[in-house]
């Protein structure tokens, strides 16, 4: 039997339709959300290391592991899909050694109107 060839846009298709499938368990947009953030953050390492695929929905999704960036655009990719307002904000932020460095992170419409940080 041959095995199936399998590309990696294919692959990239297959885990975000995982987790778009998943969020139809929940019925609040908080629960949607939750859900969405924990399946990335479980399946997910932090990878500063030198890879273009570090700032990217590929990196995250197929390779799971990225940065900052890379969880920041899979959760807008995530939420433009199921129809959650969803943004990317890029700027500065401080780390853990008390130094400003780029950071991204998304501002997430409620159902209320208020949008969060996330």
């Amino acid at each position: 039997m041959k095995k199936k060839l399998i590309w990696p846009l294919d692959r990239l298709r297959v885990r975000q339709i995982k987790i778009i499938s998943g969020t139809l368990n929940y019925k609040s947009r908080y629960d949607k959300l939750k859900y969405i953030h924990d399946t990335i953050i479980a399946n997910t390492d932090y990878n500063q290391h030198d890879d273009f695929n570090n700032n990217t929905i590929y990196g995250l999704l197929v390779k799971h592991k990225c940065m900052c960036q890379g969880y920041a655009y899979t959760m807008k990719y995530i939420c433009d899909q199921i129809g959650i307002p969803c943004i990317v904000v890029n700027g500065d932020g401080i780390n853990s050694s008390n130094q400003i460095e780029a950071h991204a992170w998304n501002y997430i419409k409620m159902e209320d109107g208020k949008m969060v940080c996330a």
